[in-house]
């Protein structure tokens, strides 16, 4: 069975400082993207996260939300993007339908659920020290929930493995090469899958 590595334990050292991440003036380093992932991954097991978990995640794009999703990835969790453009009750009802027990939020928003525990990720800023736990993922591993944009009916929930990130990603980026000095510009937000696919696609070039 092929799995792939996510956690960045085989990156090889020149691209170690190379931009992984920029966003208003902060850049992350592929070294510190590694080493936040990791603590935040530890992060979660504390709080209680465990593989096959549901986590939902609401916020506006940024380093955090990233962090946060590939974290959970990292553990063996279902990452669940929640769109901000979500009513509260709608949020809770979605919450309750895929059986998501744990939200991370980013606020100023909230989930409007008396259910979920609600989790606000803390500063990843210091050295981690604890691995993320496993250094790779099988393509058969539940990743994300994502859910339709249900301006039809209810949003509906699409489950995606890591596999079918993993290979959009390799299809994408033999049609538009992504080299070390190109940046991609996350247009969408993350709980789109087109924003999802900008990202698998930057990291895994």
């Amino acid at each position: 069975m092929t799995r792939y590595d996510i956690s960045g334990n085989g990156t090889p050292a020149r691209v170690d400082n190379t931009p992984a991440l920029i966003s208003a003036g902060i850049t992350f380093t592929y070294r510190q993207y590694h080493q936040s992932v990791a603590q935040a991954a530890a992060w979660f097991r504390g709080q209680g996260v465990k593989k096959g978990d549901r986590v939902g995640i609401i916020g506006d794009n940024s380093i955090e939300y990233i962090l946060s999703t590939m974290a959970l990835i990292c553990i063996g969790a279902v990452a669940c993007p929640i769109s901000t453009r979500f009513h509260e009750t709608t949020v809770s009802g979605i919450l309750d339908r895929i059986g998501c027990r744990t939200v991370v939020v980013f606020p100023p928003c909230t989930t409007g659920s008396s259910s979920a525990k609600e989790l606000v990720l803390p500063d990843l800023g210091a050295e981690p020290t604890v691995r993320a736990g496993i250094s790779e993922a099988d393509p058969r591993q539940e990743a994300t929930i994502v859910f339709t944009s249900g301006t039809g009916a209810l949003p509906k929930a699409v489950l995606h493995t890591y596999g079918s990130h993993y290979y959009s990603a390799l299809g994408s980026n033999k049609n538009i090469v992504v080299g070390t000095a190109d940046r991609w510009l996350l247009s969408l937000p993350l709980y789109h899958v087109g924003g999802l696919g900008i990202l698998f696609r930057c990291l895994i070039s």
